[in-house]
């Protein structure tokens, strides 16, 4: 009964998202802006798939500007949804984590230079995108566990223990890590599909001039399948 909730648990989790690196190198502008557009339109995309990317730099943005961001699927479920259940916060730090991992590794995002134009280059944004049709059809693999998660999770708490006890007990905690990165693992990648994001420039919070989307909701949208 326990392994079967912690299944269950981790699979309304999945459904919920629809998140994840890689990217050219070509420049535009190289005179004027301070990085090439491809570059920051891929630090865009990995701040919004998830939550970390490691060309903040070229897009003229600081962890300050990223953590402003409050778009990341995985953090806004693990906070709201995760924290109400009775997993450790040690627990949860990990499972982000995986998380995090793993959707990096399927979405296999891109970016490539596709128009060199001084004051609008255009940007090619490639990804394996898992919207939430592709991640429910994974989950029915999974026998359905996420309808049958409020019915075990009543009788774990209601007969054998508190939520506090769940929390402390290592053994637990140590059954839900295991069992949430089995279904994580099993995870499959998405359809690829590509978009094309036109840049524009902007002012750093260094008062250098970056390359930015346009519209940076249409990079959102894109990398989280909607």
């Amino acid at each position: 009964m326990l392994k079967r909730y912690f299944v269950a648990i981790v699979a309304v989790f999945l459904v919920l998202f629809a998140t994840g690196c890689g990217g050219g190198g070509q420049k535009a502008d190289a005179d004027n802006p301070q990085a090439s557009a491809d570059k920051a339109v891929l630090a865009y995309a990995e701040l919004y798939g998830f939550d970390k990317s490691t060309h903040l730099q070229d897009a003229g943005l600081t962890q300050k500007d990223a953590d402003s961001f409050n778009n990341q699927i995985i953090l806004d479920e693990v906070n709201d949804y995760f924290a109400k259940l009775p997993f450790s916060d040690d627990s949860l730090a990990k499972l982000k984590v995986s998380f995090e991992n793993k959707f990096e590794q399927l979405l296999d995002i891109k970016a490539t230079l596709k128009k060199d134009d001084p004051e609008h280059p255009v940007v090619t944004l490639t990804a394996n995108v898992m919207d939430e049709k592709s991640v429910d059809e994974q989950l029915e693999k999974q026998d359905g566990l996420k309808a049958i998660i409020l019915i075990v999770a009543g009788e774990e708490l209601g007969e054998e223990k508190t939520p506090e006890q769940l929390k402390a007990d290592s053994e637990i905690q140590q059954a839900f890590l295991e069992t949430s990165n089995n279904v994580i693992n099993a995870l499959t990648a998405g359809t690829p599909k590509s978009i094309d994001i036109t840049c524009k420039k902007v002012k750093g919070a260094d008062g250098k001039t970056y390359w930015a989307p346009e519209d940076p909701a249409a990079v959102m949208n894109f990398i989280q399948g909607k």
